[in-house]
């Protein structure tokens, strides 16, 4: 005698099946967005913690601010001089870029795009240049349901 499958046991089979493809499928979406989600979070802090930096040591080592040139002034670029060298920054193609003796070079990562540059010249302070950056930056990455990780940043700083 032949021993088979009932029709019963069969659908019993798909069924459990089926249950458990989707659930380990829920699973495996939900690992991938959350990995996502923490490429593009990790990439714009780290884009914003280099920015910060960055503007922060050539800003305090600046001897001049030549744009935005007077106070109360909103430039989408700035333009400093450092040891008699000029720095210009400015927003091109979705990236923060910075052109020194007229060498361009990306400050931002291939996982951010800036959608947001503006300085603002406030005035002098002890008649050292007082300047407001405000930054937006997005990341590149989205997760599955096409929510984009931004970060909006707005600083002060003095020259010495």
């Amino acid at each position: 005698m032949r021993r088979a499958f009932t029709m019963v046991e069969l659908l019993i089979y798909l069924a459990l099946m089926s249950i458990f493809l989707v659930i380990f499928g829920q699973i495996f979406f939900s690992v991938l967005d959350t990995q996502l989600k923490s490429r593009a979070v990790s990439a714009v802090q780290q884009d914003e913690l280099y920015l910060l930096s960055r503007f922060g040591h050539d800003i305090r080592r600046a001897t001049a601010v030549t744009s935005p040139a007077s106070a109360g002034e909103i430039s989408s670029s700035l333009a400093i001089t450092v040891n008699s060298v000029n720095h210009t920054y400015g927003a091109s193609s979705g990236s923060l870029t910075l052109t020194v003796d007229g060498v361009t070079s990306a400050l931002t990562s291939s996982g951010t795009q800036l959608t947001g540059f503006s300085v603002t010249r406030l005035g002098d302070l002890n008649s050292k240049p007082s300047i407001r950056l405000d930054i937006v930056l997005t990341g590149r990455t989205t997760s599955f349901n096409q929510n984009l990780e931004t970060r909006s940043l707005s600083t002060t700083f003095t020259l010495r």
